[in-house]
């Protein structure tokens, strides 16, 4: 008689094998500023700013902003309205127009660009046109 060995394994359930999901904020990965090398203080800052103009000086109704350091975010807020006649919520998807923002927009990509090497300051515009 040939003898039978049953072999049990136990495998762990597929939910305790897959990565814990990574919070996000905006569609990015979110960071504390401190895992990022950024001030606690500094994006406080940046918060009380904001609430402080869209509900206190009422010098603008609606504002979003996305701190992003490393690829990741710290602070995403969005805040006011975006229709006061409708009094619908400023959100980060809210689109509205940035006037004379874009240098700022423009800047930072540049600098960007110089950090990774992309761009020198010393370059020719010729490389590029």
């Amino acid at each position: 008689h040939p003898t039978i060995v049953a072999l049990l394994v136990r495998l762990p359930c597929p939910d305790a094998m897959a990565k814990p999901k990574q919070r996000r904020r905006a569609g990015f990965l979110a960071a504390t500023p401190e895992q990022v090398g950024m001030s606690r203080s500094g994006i406080a800052k940046i918060r009380k700013g904001t609430r402080f103009e869209v509900r206190k000086l009422k010098s603008i109704t609606g504002a979003a902003h996305i701190v992003l350091r490393r690829g990741k975010c710290v602070l995403a807020l969005a805040d006011g309205v975006a229709n006061v006649e409708q009094r619908s919520r400023f959100r980060m998807d809210t689109i509205c127009r940035l006037h004379g923002s874009t240098k700022a927009l423009v800047c930072a990509a540049f600098h960007t660009l110089l950090d990774d090497g992309t761009v020198r300051l010393d370059d020719s515009i010729d490389k590029f046109v």
